[in-house]
């Protein structure tokens, strides 16, 4: 089932992208997040499980919020926004590396 949902999420993000619709794009994204983590979440135990769909939820939730984010910015505060937000993604990474 799980599958099958993640199959009509992806054409739907597809036709999205194709139809240009931004929203449509970030609403299809959230959902094959959510498709994935009930896929994956099969594999582990009954606590890693809880733990891992709501790490999914939150994702999915972040990338569903996307579609408000293009009315709230101008193009040129939305290019500061994610240049920022990048930026703090790789410090992220780099801190992550050090453990």
């Amino acid at each position: 089932v799980a599958r099958a949902a993640m199959s009509a999420e992806l054409a739907a993000m597809a036709m999205a992208v194709r139809k240009r619709n931004a929203d449509g794009v970030a609403e299809s994204a959230a959902a094959v997040i959510e498709c994935l983590g009930a896929q994956v979440a099969g594999s582990f135990s009954a606590g890693a499980r809880d733990k891992l769909l709501v790490l999914m939820r939150d994702t999915a939730a972040h990338v569903s919020a996307t579609r408000s984010y293009n009315l709230l910015h101008s193009d040129s505060e939305a290019m500061e926004a994610h240049e920022m937000t990048r930026d703090s993604a790789r410090e992220a990474v780099a801190t992550l590396r050090d453990f």
